[in-house]
């Protein structure tokens, strides 16, 4: 487990300055003054540098380190302050011979080994060393690349270049530090001008750069590693290291399948020196708990620089567009301007701002009591509902209908249940007012009569005209009617603004009796283009009862503009443990995996389908995953993944480029979207199928890790084009539609684990089409595990999905067969 705050304390300074030497012989160097600096009692830890750095490196990380522990610095031979060897090449071999003579002199016992690059190296090579191994408890690598062909490029240009020479002993020392670091490190981090000053003083030792340079042509990887069963195990990288891909602690990981991986986002190759605060508290929770520790995910502060290859895949005016915008509103972030936390929510309102980008959840079986009649159950309904939309703020947003980009949240909760013909037309609004507030008076059968009429002759017209000329001609009538009653006027306007801001509520045809009800008849999606919100409140309920009036289905449709999947899946969850529940659910018998779909009208010229499909072969394949190539994917299979990646194959979807919403969760338990925007086939050229989807599930894994910790370029992305005029999107959808297409996807997959069903959005980006899945674990009447999946696009389009999803269920299990 990690340590509490109170434990992490600062190592007394001048402990840490206080150089101590041991003086080692060695058969071919002879003696060697070997320096080192030690913090802190208790149990010893023992941190072994990269090439060419020095004891220096870790100092403001073990200043972080929790106490009871004694951490110990050294100065490997030829390094910092320690003795060179001149008349003898240092070598891989010597150094882990000299540094398992210092653990002897020094009696070191129960040994916690942390090497960064090279002193991974050498702390890899102690496990061989005879005498060694049984002192050592565990081991840290940090940015190690044991398992690596080639040398890093920078060692082998000191060793190799003529230059080099000429350049570390003519040019300022200090600067050559300072350009060295900028490589090493992230991009926007910065080398401490202490820590310069220290490497600079380095050089400028006698024999330094002459043992340095024949280091650096000495200079080899191990040629075999050892045996670390039983041995707790840390592998530290960051993302943004330039002297190693992370692809380097992937491999080393997966040669150690017991390890524990840990990536830093938004760091380069030293960690210690770059974040460490977070580095600090990732060995802290290590050291203290082994591998059975809970290591933190981390996410280093400031901003991320975005990498365009990350976001485009092919290059075009709109695309480079785009990335010119971007790197201005970067620039004005490195000012300070301001970016806001919620930028996903601002840049939404404005593509999701038509009905078809409405989303509904189904939750059904609901218990309604046992009323005696129609009117009784609508009224016990309609009061319990109520009570429980009072308790519920975040089903209370509401949009400006000139500028959907506006939102705001409020007050007054009002139910509004409306009355309509088989056309859609409104017959009427029966009203139940938050009773926290004053009761409006007698003007309210006015406003509402007025709505009553303005929807009915405006609710064909188009997502984006309806509300605005519904408003418009409302108040036209409403202020006609109280001409020179300035005073009624205002009350009138207040109550009418109040109205259209509240939860409708319709009801739907009949369900049968009880005992039949549980058939394909249950799951028909209502009308969503029939059951209008005619304001800008952000949700909508279609209720069902069946013939006794004891039990209720509602389906929840939340304006997207203004809520997000999760979120609302966990609200309208509490509503149904409140109520309870009259039964099981169970979905209608299956005669195949994928049944025919239900093909209904989703406005705009789209249609949404939903069917259910059996799932379990995934699910199979997924658990057989996990069991078998844990360690090749750098952690757990995924259903997304699997389904992602299963419908790249079919011919309609290769090539195209996926969206996935992830619901994350920032501190203060405040809730965001990320975007995990990918494209599958990409990862289909290696040896065999199972190969490619452990790469592509690699991929996933850390691109999911990057986004929950806030720190993907999405998410950079998404706050610096959160700092723009909506106007901007509107132009850029205009003038470069594809770059747009080409950074957020085309083909949208959401996925709600806990939803019964799920009736899928369309938003104005993904113009093949988009997929949503509730839970997949439903029973059916014959006996499956199925889940309900909805499409939304065009007919052509929900052909294809249902195509590629009867594929993908029958043949990739056989194609990923070992």
């Amino acid at each position: 487990m990690s340590p509490s705050p109170a434990a992490i304390r600062d190592s007394d300074s001048s402990g840490w300055q206080n150089l101590r030497t041991l003086r080692l012989d060695h058969p071919t160097c002879g003696t060697i003054r070997l320096t080192y600096r030690v913090s802190g009692t208790g149990r010893p830890v023992l941190f072994l540098h990269e090439f060419g750095c020095s004891s220096w490196s870790w100092e403001k990380l073990i200043r972080m380190m929790p106490s009871g522990l004694r951490s110990i610095a050294p100065d490997l031979a030829g390094c910092g302050a320690s003795d060179c060897g001149t008349e003898t090449v240092l070598t891989s071999s010597i150094q882990i011979e000299l540094t398992a003579r210092f653990i002897e002199q020094l009696d070191l016992q129960n040994l916690t080994l942390i090497g960064h690059g090279m002193g991974g190296e050498i702390a890899l090579g102690l496990l061989n060393h005879p005498g060694i191994r049984n002192r050592i408890q565990a081991l840290a690598l940090i940015s190690c690349g044991a398992l690596e062909k080639e040398i890093p490029a920078y060692i082998s240009n000191i060793g190799h270049s003529s230059m080099t020479r000429p350049i570390l002993k003519l040019i300022y020392s200090g600067l050559v530090v300072r350009m060295i670091l900028k490589y090493a490190y992230a991009p926007h981090h910065a080398p401490d001008a202490e820590l310069c000053s220290h490497y600079a003083a380095d050089l400028k030792r006698a024999g330094h750069i002459e043992s340095l340079i024949a280091a650096a042509r000495a200079y080899t990887r191990p040629s075999a590693l050892p045996d670390g069963k039983g041995l707790p195990l840390l592998i530290v990288a960051g993302d943004e290291d330039r002297i190693l891909s992370y692809k380097a602690a992937e491999n080393l990981h997966c040669f150690y399948p017991e390890s524990t991986l840990s990536f830093l986002s938004g760091c380069g190759h030293i960690p210690q020196e770059e974040c460490p605060a977070e580095t600090a508290a990732i060995l802290s929770a290590f050291i203290l708990g082994g591998n059975d520790a809970e290591i933190p995910e981390i996410r280093v502060n400031g901003p991320r620089k975005i990498r365009p290859s990350r976001l485009f895949d092919f290059w075009q005016p709109g695309t480079l567009f785009l990335i010119v915008i971007l790197k201005i509103l970067a620039f004005f972030r490195y000012l300070g301007v301001r970016v806001e936390q919620q930028s996903w929510r601002k840049i939404s309102r404005f593509f999701l701002k038509r009905e078809y980008s409405k989303f509904a959840i189904g939750q059904f079986r609901l218990k309604n009591g046992c009323p005696p009649d129609l009117q009784s159950a609508e009224k016990f309904l309609e009061q319990r509902l109520h009570d429980f939309l009072i308790r519920q703020p975040d089903l209370r947003g509401v949009t400006d209908p000139y500028f959907p980009v506006r939102r705001k949240r409020v007050n007054f909760c009002d139910l509004l249940v409306v009355k309509t013909t088989p056309s859609g037309e409104f017959q009427s609004i029966t009203p139940h007012f938050d009773p926290r507030y004053p009761r409006p008076g007698q003007f309210t059968e006015e406003v509402l009569n007025t709505i009553v009429e303005v929807y009915n002759e405006k609710h064909l017209l188009s997502d984006v005209r309806r509300p605005r000329e519904i408003r418009t001609e409302c108040l036209r009538r409403l202020k006609r009617r109280t001409r020179f009653r300035p005073g009624q006027r205002q009350l009138i306007l207040r109550l009418f603004d109040r109205t259209m801001s509240g939860t409708f509520l319709f009801y739907d045809q009949a369900l049968p009796q009880a005992e039949t009800l549980l058939d394909a008849r249950r799951f028909q999606t209502p009308d969503l283009t029939i059951y209008r919100h005619p304001g800008w409140g952000q949700t909508n309920i279609i209720c069902r009862t069946t013939a006794d009036f004891r039990e209720v289905d509602l389906w929840w449709q939340f304006n997207h503009a203004m809520a997000d999947g999760a979120p609302m899946q966990e609200i309208i969850g509490e509503l149904k443990k409140e109520w309870g529940s009259a039964g099981s659910l169970v979905f209608p018998a299956m005669n195949d995996p994928v049944s025919v779909p239900e093909i209904m009208s989703g406005g705009n010229g789209l249609q949404r389908a939903r069917f259910f499909a059996d799932f379990t072969p995934l699910l199979r394949l997924r658990s057989s995953l996990n069991r078998m190539c844990s360690a090749q994917m750098n952690g757990k299979a995924s259903f997304a993944a699997l389904l992602m990646w299963g419908m790249a194959r079919h011919s309609a979807f290769r090539g195209r480029k996926m969206l996935l919403p992830v619901d994350c969760r920032l501190p203060g338990n405040r809730r965001q979207l990320g975007l995990l925007v990918t494209r599958p086939d990409r990862f289909g050229r290696g040896l065999s199928p199972l190969d490619d989807f452990c790469r592509f599930q690699t991929h996933m894994n850390l691109q999911l890790n990057e986004i929950r910790s806030g720190h993907a370029e999405t998410s950079e992305m998404l706050a610096l084009f959160g700092m723009l005029h909506p106007f901007f999107y509107s132009l850029t959808q205009k003038l470069y539609p594809h770059a747009l297409e080409d950074m957020l996807g085309t083909v949208g997959i959401s996925i709600i684990s806990d939803a019964e069903v799920f009736v899928s959005p369309q938003t104005d980006i993904q113009i093949n089409g988009f997929m949503a899945l509730g839970s997949v674990l439903i029973q059916t009447r014959d006996g499956r595990r199925a889940g309900s999946v909805c499409i939304s696009g065009t007919s052509e389009q929900i052909q294809h999905y249902h195509k590629a999803l009867e594929q993908l269920i029958r043949d990739l299990p056989h194609l990923l067969e070992r």
